[in-house]
């Protein structure tokens, strides 16, 4: 198909067929082929001595299909099957990484992927294997193959020349599996950005807060640092749904494309530093190679090229090792045997490997691990009721000042003067139940000045309690004093301070 030039007064369909079917060497696909099957295997490796125990009827499986009553709508693998399988997938996943036999590679890696994450709801499937499986099916369906590739080299496609000089004859196709990476990629960002908005937890800050005290995925010290900073929090959520609203809309061209991608960058780079997460930002970032066309490559082989001068070198640093790495004659194989004794390789060594592992001990002397029986005392204490929760524990912190932002205190204050106004702020842990709260006023000799009481609903995390010191309250050392169901949880220390005379004068 010949390439289509858009013109300035093109009608609206001739633009979607430009859009979609417009022909260019495929160096976004590419490079997102070459990442992402990298970035899954390190899960995907991690998890790999566990095949027996979490995919394979030998195990406890947690099939995704059982959930929404489909029994036995896939097999059950045995465990020697599915640990074969997953070695085949790890196979596939590092040859559609380095472009060997692309297609029947990415098409493979997508089957074994998607139905092993399915396998084990529980653990594997999260938002990122979703993500990962459609990229997986899109470029199956692109020629991301045909450079940067073994298929390229092995096909003669390849030269000594600097990727993207035009003496490089590149293959060029259809733009459309381009377009649907970034289109799934935009969608998904905007989809989050409606669940947020009908999420009034995540505009309060108070779902950042709580993840970011949690370790629930990995360490997250800088996220304990933010919570200290709620205001800041509220700034970030709603330049975060700001941002995802607008990805689809302004990501393909000029500056907005440079600030929609800047701005997701410097967002999943966030959530590794305060939410621990580690394989979803490295999915997402990698989906964000779909958007390098032509002109991006042609102003990094500008770049190289001058480098290549600074450095006095006329060649590129990787035509010489290619130039120099040749195969036998003896030991040369059609690609297809190669290919396929690569596989029958990769799954003999796996099986190998985890059938001396013995992970239940079946070829032990003394024969298979068993079960322990667990300590009676133990099992009292699981089996016990539940504590009840201690009413100090229901609450996380209570603060005092005068302004409010995004409903959250920007100035802790411990010294106020006759006339002016305090808000004392109350955090609560979630879950509770609804609580009577009391913030009192108390002096320094502790008789209650005055009482504030109020419902705190269960939905609530926060509640607020308002005093004026007026001139009929004496200077002096007082006390907030925090209670609930008559217990006492916390008091904060505060001093009052006689009002100006200027002040008073004016």
């Amino acid at each position: 198909m010949a390439t289509l030039t858009p013109t300035k007064n093109a009608s609206l369909p001739s633009q979607i067929r430009e859009f979609f079917y417009k022909e260019e060497v495929p160096y976004g696909p590419a490079l997102v082929r070459i990442v992402m099957p990298l970035v899954l295997l390190v899960p995907t490796l991690q998890r790999w001595p566990f095949v027996r125990e979490l995919y394979s009827a030998d195990g406890s499986p947690a099939p995704l299909w059982e959930t929404f009553g489909h029994p036995g709508m896939l097999p059950e693998l045995p465990g020697s099957v599915a640990v074969a399988a997953y070695c085949a997938m790890i196979f596939f996943l590092i040859a559609s990484s380095v472009g060997w036999f692309t297609r029947l590679s990415l098409v493979a890696s997508l089957v074994l992927y998607t139905f092993f994450t399915m396998t084990d709801a529980l653990g594997t499937v999260t938002k990122y294997t979703v993500i990962a499986s459609h990229v997986l099916l899109l470029l199956s369906l692109s020629r991301c193959g045909a450079i940067w590739s073994v298929d390229a080299w092995l096909a003669g496609i390849r030269r000594n020349s600097w990727p993207g000089e035009p003496s490089v004859n590149w293959p060029q196709s259809a733009i459309w599996p381009r377009r649907l990476l970034q289109i799934l990629i935009g969608v998904t960002y905007l989809g989050a950005a409606i669940t947020k908005m009908h999420t009034p937890a995540f505009f309060g800050g108070d779902q950042l807060i709580f993840w970011m005290l949690s370790n629930w995925n990995f360490s997250n010290p800088v996220g304990e640092y933010l919570t200290l900073l709620p205001t800041l929090l509220v700034l970030f959520a709603y330049i975060a749904i700001i941002w995802e609203v607008l990805f689809l809309f302004l990501c393909w061209r000029g500056w907005g494309r440079v600030a929609m991608l800047s701005l997701g960058v410097t967002f999943h780079l966030m959530t590794t530093l305060i939410l621990g997460l580690y394989i979803f930002p490295m999915v997402t970032i990698t989906v964000y190679l779909s958007f390098v066309n032509e002109q991006d490559v042609a102003r990094f082989a500008r770049l190289g090229r001058r480098l290549r001068r600074r450095l006095r070198s006329a060649k590129p640093v990787a035509a010489p090792i290619v130039s120099r790495f040749r195969v036998p004659e003896w030991a040369r194989l059609p690609a297809p045997a190669a290919f396929g004794l690569g596989l029958l390789g990769v799954i003999a060594l796996g099986v190998q490997v985890e059938y001396l592992s013995d992970p239940y001990g079946l070829r032990r002397s003394e024969g298979p691990y068993a079960l322990q029986e667990i300590d009676s005392d133990l099992v009292r204490e699981m089996l016990k009721p539940a504590d009840a929760l201690r009413e100090q524990d229901k609450f996380y912190a209570m603060d005092i000042g005068t302004t409010q932002v995004g409903g959250f205190l920007v100035d802790h204050r411990r010294e106020f003067t006759q006339g002016e106004r305090a808000i004392v702020e109350i955090s609560l842990n979630t879950p509770h139940e609804d609580l009577w709260v009391e913030c009192n006023l108390h002096d320094a000799e502790n008789r209650t000045v005055d009482r504030v009481g109020q419902v705190v609903p269960r939905e609530f995390s926060r509640a607020y309690a308002n005093y004026t010191f007026t001139t009929a309250i004496e200077p002096g050392e007082y006390y907030i004093v925090l209670k609930s169901s008559g217990q006492e949880i916390t008091r904060r220390k505060l001093v009052l301070h006689p009002v100006r005379v200027s002040a008073v004068a004016n």
